[in-house]
């Protein structure tokens, strides 16, 4: 798995995370790592891009469930500081068995997700 960060500061600040590959139980931590270490530089708000992630197992959509309980810390459910966003129905059906959706939504692309944590208060 690949994934790469962009930092986008308007409207409001939110750490966007594309990841591209196979999300599985041999590359699940890189995600969880960095996402602690923006976490821990500051981070406020998470987007999750899947739009080029190629498989996703039991073990990468506990990953991302992982990733978005760093932010929760103890805030409600779902989460209104973690999104993710272009998640095809093949990969949604694993993120639905896996529970991921009582922790975070989706939205279906970057200008949605935006607007969402613009309405956040």
């Amino acid at each position: 798995m690949e994934l790469t960060i962009l930092h986008i500061h308007q409207p409001i600040p939110v750490t966007l995370l594309h990841l591209q590959g196979k999300m599985d139980g041999s590359t699940g931590h890189i995600l969880t790592q960095e996402v602690q270490r923006e976490l821990d530089g500051g981070a406020s708000n998470l987007l999750l891009d899947l739009t080029y992630v190629t498989q996703l197992n039991e073990a990468g959509a506990a990953a991302l469930k992982k990733a978005a309980f760093l932010f929760t810390e103890g805030t409600q459910t779902p989460n209104p500081r973690v999104r993710l966003i272009h998640v095809r129905p093949d990969l949604q059906k694993v993120l639905d068995r896996c529970g991921l959706e009582t922790i975070c939504e989706s939205c279906t692309n970057l200008g949605q997700a935006l607007d969402f944590f613009k309405s956040v208060k």
